[in-house]
């Protein structure tokens, strides 16, 4: 299952990748609260982040001349314009939840950019933890020896040439986290579509039979 899934992810700054976009990151300011990370029901080993609990407070980080409709941070949240809230309800994707307010405490600007404001409110969201699993033969996919799980993988992959999706096991999200998978956001063609047509800003779509990566060299190497 290689065709119509993507990988989103921040540009890379300083990569033909980030040109033109609204490069924007947060960080949670304190009082930063969190709770136990999601565990697999089968081995019980953490697949993901500590969620992050009311209040949201965050810094803003702008690399470009406008604020960006989506904002990365460090963990498995996202940061969403009011902009891409309105869009994203009225064509009726699947796969966000949440939609929390946060406080935009304070904003960071970059280089000579200078009055850059939010355009609205900003909101936390929660991405759907799939049934979607990731084939790791197909994907030619390395894990740590000794950890692996058939319900979600057994830990943070090494490795892998591409991304591929086990047959029948998408349970039809438009943005979500696949179980062999944490910490990458995969989304279907359909938001893809919706992305394009829309003009969304900042992250970049990969498509997943295209991705490739290695712990030891960063994120976007592709083996050989």
């Amino acid at each position: 299952m290689t065709g119509g899934f993507y990988i989103l992810r921040s540009p890379t700054l300083g990569q033909p990748e980030a040109e033109g976009l609204a490069v924007t990151d947060f960080l949670p300011l304190d009082p930063v609260v969190l709770a136990d990370a999601p565990l697999c029901p089968v081995c019980g080993k953490p697949v993901g982040m500590l969620p992050w609990l009311p209040p949201h407070r965050v810094q803003l980080e702008f690399w470009a001349n406008e604020p960006g409709d989506i904002a990365f941070g460090t963990g498995d949240d996202l940061l969403l314009s009011e902009r891409f809230r309105q869009m994203y309800e009225q064509v009726g994707l699947v796969g966000l939840s949440g939609f929390d307010s946060v406080e935009v405490v304070r904003t960071k600007r970059y280089g000579k950019r200078k009055g850059i404001k939010p355009s609205g409110n900003y909101y936390l969201v929660r991405i759907a933890r799939s049934r979607a699993a990731v084939d790791d033969k197909a994907s030619e996919l390395v894990r740590p020896k000794g950890r692996y799980c058939e319900e979600c993988g057994g830990g943070d992959p090494e490795w892998a040439k591409r991304i591929v999706l086990r047959e029948n096991t998408w349970s039809g999200e438009d943005i979500f986290y696949a179980r062999g998978l944490p910490g990458r956001i995969m989304t279907s063609e359909r938001y893809r579509d919706f992305h394009v047509e829309n003009k969304i800003n900042n992250g970049i779509l990969i498509d997943a039979s295209e991705y490739g990566f290695d712990w030891r060299f960063g994120e976007g190497y592709k083996p050989g």
